[in-house]
This record gives structure tokens, sequence and C-alpha cells, in this order.
């Protein structure tokens, strides 16, 4: 039986991706307009098609549409954070457990060589590379956890959780203290000791949580809210 082709990306997907990645990554900021014109010249696409870029990332919720006053990239929103957080807390205690479980020699080498590039790249300071090198030690946990249904609800809180990351590893002593964390997980691992892995990701991810919010919103219930210019101010929830 021959093999279906795979059929090509549109346009708007290929240009969704890359303004997916300069939000994610911080290069635009929340509240930042997104003109149609600007960004249609830009990728060297059509205004409709932009505005397909625009609808697919509104899906993702990294993009806001305000009727009237345009297309701007979606805020930074406290609700978000201390839901996502509760639940990858608790999603990969559980996942880190039933890996540990299922560790073998060879997994333990790959985890291995996944913490030394963390650890090069921690030593110059790189957010973004350490971030995918976060998510990607998390993702080889998923796949020998091996529950296709923890994945899925994983994979279920979205590019929200992708962005929340990099702010996260922004923060001044972030990388450290999740780059000593990842050794502590290493020797579990290689303890085969599940609840002490399980337990230190736990930690970690809620340190992190804490740590955003604190960073982002201070102590106060505030919430980011774009003006009619474009720009962002904080609001107290309380405000009437």
């Amino acid at each position: 039986m021959a093999a279906i082709p795979e059929l090509p990306r549109s346009v708007a997907a290929i240009a969704a991706q890359h303004l997916e990645r300069e939000i994610i990554e911080g290069r635009l900021n929340p509240g930042a307009r997104l003109a149609e014109e600007e960004w249609a010249e830009k990728f060297g696409i059509s205004r409709g098609s932009f505005r397909e870029v625009l609808r697919i990332l509104e899906t993702a919720r990294l993009v806001e549409i305000i009727p009237r006053r345009g297309a701007h990239v979606a805020l930074l929103n406290r609700r978000d954070v201390e839901e996502i957080y509760i639940l990858r807390k608790h999603l990969f205690e559980l996942a880190y457990i039933y890996g540990t479980a299922n560790m073998t020699d060879e997994h333990l080498k790959v985890f291995r060589a996944i913490v030394a590039d963390m650890e090069r790249v921690a030593a110059r300071g790189d957010v973004v590379e350490f971030s995918a090198l976060s998510q990607k030690f998390d993702d080889m946990v998923l796949d020998v956890a091996d529950i296709m249904r923890l994945r899925m609800v994983v994979e279920f809180l979205g590019k929200q959780t992708i962005r929340y990351r990099y702010v996260g590893f922004k923060i001044p002593g972030r990388i450290e203290r999740s780059l000593a964390a990842h050794r502590v997980i290493l020797d579990a691992f290689a303890a085969r000791d599940g609840e002490r892995a399980g337990a230190v990701v736990y930690e970690m991810i809620e340190w992190a949580g804490k740590s955003i919010l604190a960073s982002v919103f201070g102590d106060k219930a505030e919430e980011q809210e774009v003006e009619p210019d474009g720009r962002t101010r904080r609001r107290d929830r309380r405000e009437t």
C-alpha cells in the first residue's frame, strides 16, 4: 500500500508558526498591537491570509482580537498561571513516578545527555535553548511513562504553557534552580526512586508558578489590560 504523501502546510500555517515563536519567546510584548497591513507585508502574504494567522493564534490563546481595537498579543493572565501550574505539578509528578518505574539504562543515558546540554546553555544564560531542553526532558519522561491519556491532558494545556515557561526562565536564579533540580532527578532515576523524582518535579513546578506570579503580578490580585493605544497597564481585580 503506497504511503499517503504529506500535504504542504498553508502559507498562513507557516506564518503562524513564526509569529507564535515571536510571542512565546517574548520578542513581542503582551498587549503589542498586531497591525494587519504591517505584518502581512513582513510575511509577504495577503491581509486575508494574515487574518487566518490571527485566527490560528487566537485559538491557541496567544492572540486576542478585540472588536474595533484590532489584534494584540495576548496578555499574561494570573488565573491562567495559577491553573496551569496547579495541573502541571500533579500531572508531572505522576509522569515522573511512572517514568522512573519504566526507566532503563539506555533511557538514563539520554536523560544525562540532555542535562549535560542544559548545563552548557545555562553557562551562557541562553533562556530560549534552556527552556527547549527542559521541555525535551519532560517530553521524554512522558514517552517513558507511556500513559497515552496523561500525555493528551498535558498537551491540552496548550501553547500558553510553553510561553509561561519562557517567562519563568527569565526570572533571576530560575535556570540555576531548575538545573540543580534536574541533577537530583537524575540521581533519583538512577536509584529507580520514583517517589523522589515525583516529589522534586512537583516542588520545582510549584516554585516556578509562584515565582511567575510574584514576578509578573506582584502580591496583588492583578491582571493586565490593554489601553486604546495598545499600551498595557495592570488593573486590580478589586477595581470597580
